[in-house]
């Protein structure tokens, strides 16, 4: 049987049905027993505070017990116990004393600053529990019981600390918002109690209303000078000045946005964003500049509506990781923290991200690999809603980590890769086939990734110009703007020869960025003293060697080499052409 007394007196069994109690003597004497469960209450006290006037006889008060023990039965015993009466009830079935057991609970959830227990989702869980047990003011039926309003006051007070313990709770889950109504009101209630002046404080800075928060503390200090001549606690103090010196909290950091397009791993995309929705710690791991930030950037737009982004490339070592993730989720050093008691950065991140449904995006964790699993094992254990994507060039190691290899792209990607944007004039972006059948496979740049664009062509832009051919009058060429950067490789490695053609313009236009395209140097180099101008040259630039190198001079003879395209990955990596292409001089371009 269960016994309720926080509100009117209550008692239920075990199969839910209400025990009919009778009239409100016996509601009063079983309140009066249940303030005080397996304690003997005294034959004077009942009768004194059943009947305040003349007090009741000890037959009148024999007879209520015994009719209360009929309505109860056997589940619950009433015993007389020397001069008096107790209930013999397990603490559990009375309303009361489950409130008590639920706050002390969330309370301790709660951690007292103390991150190592700190629960904030737990403890709002078990404090609405508690909370919810009550329906009404406790023992509604001897309010005027000198007992049992000691009883009653001791109950509402544990009931408005769950109630701040849960607001308190909530915050540190950063339900701001929802809670601002609910503190007014509770201040506007108990103008002389700081703490919930001090949550509301709080939640209005976290949201944005710094003005709010500073009139609350303002309002806060008037009642407390009018009513009790006091000034604010050194606590209230405290947070007032941190309020006057914070900044507002940015938001975490987002994906870096991209300015070119993502073709050839849609499939993959996809992949791992239904990996995540099973698996909380995803690792992409590849070699460099496979693509692995560039897919993880791409799987975070659509896995998950909160992303926090966090380059870990900076980092020398491994001891500012924790204070790398605190930057990126824009939690300061000097905010103002709930709690009490000192916070190491992992504990700090624990209490944000503890109830907090987040993507975590960890990028390049390969040369701080252990410190990342060790952390990233802490954080998933404590934050139940938290979901981890790292790319990393080897696995983390940590328990329940599901690894996903990025590959290089397929020939067909790969040349799709690089276009980009689709060149002026041009209704959508070259395609292999748009290159004809004579071009040669070796001349097609492998690109690994849509990540960056490796060799000189990742600084330029074309232009279509009808009516210029190469020197055959047979293909239309794209003349080159070069920008900042454009006549050198970004990645020139001595022993590969590296084609550094626009990507935008086809394989007929290339530069001359590797020893095997040096050969004819000599020949350019005249063509470049002659200085001759094109009266159609784009934005009338002067012939140097530069552009000649853009506007299809040099060509790719047959292959002395099987063609196809370089697996190696250094290769790759700078766009290499198969070794043995040779160049070959094909004269200025000239006009059909």
């Amino acid at each position: 049987m269960r016994f309720g007394i926080l509100g009117e007196t209550r008692a239920w069994r075990d199969d839910g049905a209400e025990v009919p109690l009778g009239g409100p003597a016996r509601r009063a004497l079983l309140a009066l027993l249940l303030a005080r469960p397996g304690e003997v209450v005294s034959s004077d006290r009942l009768a004194g505070e059943l009947d305040p006037g003349g007090g009741l006889s000890a037959h009148a008060l024999q007879s209520q017990v015994s009719r209360l023990r009929t309505a109860l039965g056997p589940a619950a015993a009433i015993e007389r116990a020397g001069a008096g009466y107790r209930i013999v009830v397990a603490p559990e079935d009375v309303d009361a004393c489950r409130f008590e057991r639920l706050a002390r609970e969330g309370r301790a959830a709660l951690g007292d600053g103390d991150a190592g227990r700190c629960d904030p989702g737990r403890a709002v869980a078990l404090l609405r529990e508690a909370l919810g047990l009550w329906r009404g003011p406790a023992l509604a039926e001897v309010a005027e019981s000198e007992t049992a309003r000691a009883a009653a006051v001791r109950l509402e007070e544990l009931k408005l600390r769950a109630l701040e313990d849960r607001i308190e709770g909530e915050l540190r889950l950063g339900e701001h918002g929802a809670a601002v109504p609910e503190l007014r009101e509770l201040v506007g209630r108990h103008p002389l109690r700081e703490r919930p002046a001090g949550l509301l404080i709080r939640a209005l800075f976290a949201g944005g209303g710094q003005a709010e928060a500073l009139m609350v503390f303002e309002e806060t200090r008037r009642h407390l000078a009018e009513e009790l001549g006091a000034d604010p606690s050194a606590e209230l103090a405290a947070l007032h000045r941190e309020l006057l010196s914070a900044a507002p909290s940015p938001s975490p950091v987002a994906p870096p946005a991209q300015l070119t397009s993502f073709v050839g791993r849609a499939e993959e995309v996809t992949e791992v964003a239904e990996l995540l929705r099973v698996a909380r710690l995803v690792t992409l791991i590849g070699p460099g500049g496979v693509g692995k930030t560039r897919l993880s950037v791409e799987v975070a737009g659509v896995a998950a509506d909160e992303v926090c982004f966090v380059a870990l490339a900076p980092l020398r070592d491994g001891s500012g990781l924790p204070q790398a993730l605190l930057g990126a989720l824009g939690l300061r050093e000097n905010g103002l923290q709930l709690g009490s008691g000192p916070r190491t950065p992992v504990e700090r991140l624990i209490t944000a991200l503890s109830d907090r449904m987040l993507l975590l995006v960890l990028d390049n964790c390969e040369h701080v690999v252990e410190e990342t699993a060790v952390l990233a094992a802490r954080l998933l254990a404590a934050c139940p809603r938290l979901r981890v994507l790292a790319t990393s060039r080897e696995p983390l190691g940590v328990i329940g980590e599901h690894v996903r290899q990025v590959r290089p792209l397929a020939d067909e990607a790969a040349i799709r890769s690089p276009t980009g944007p689709a060149p002026y004039g041009a209704a959508s972006p070259p395609t292999p086939d748009s290159y004809g059948a004579s071009a040669p496979p070796s001349t097609i740049c492998r690109w690994p990734s849509n990540s960056r664009r490796h060799g000189c062509a990742h600084s330029t832009s074309t232009t279509s110009r009808a009516g210029w051919t190469t020197g055959s009058g047979s293909r239309p060429v794209a003349a080159v703007r070069p920008t900042s950067g454009a006549g050198r490789c970004a990645r020139w490695s001595p022993g590969a020869g590296t084609c550094c053609r626009s990507p935008s313009s086809g394989p007929h236009v290339a530069s001359r960025c590797s020893p095997t395209a040096r050969r004819p140097r000599p020949r350019c180099e005249c063509a470049a003293r002659t200085a001759k101008r094109w009266s159609r040259w784009p934005t009338s630039r002067s012939w140097t060697p530069r552009a000649a190198g853009a506007t299809g001079c040099w060509r790719p003879s047959a292959p002395t080499a099987p063609s196809g395209l370089m697996r190696r990955a250094n290769a790759s990596r700078h766009g290499a052409p198969t070794p043995g292409t040779s160049w070959s001089w094909r004269g200025p371009p000239t006009r059909t």
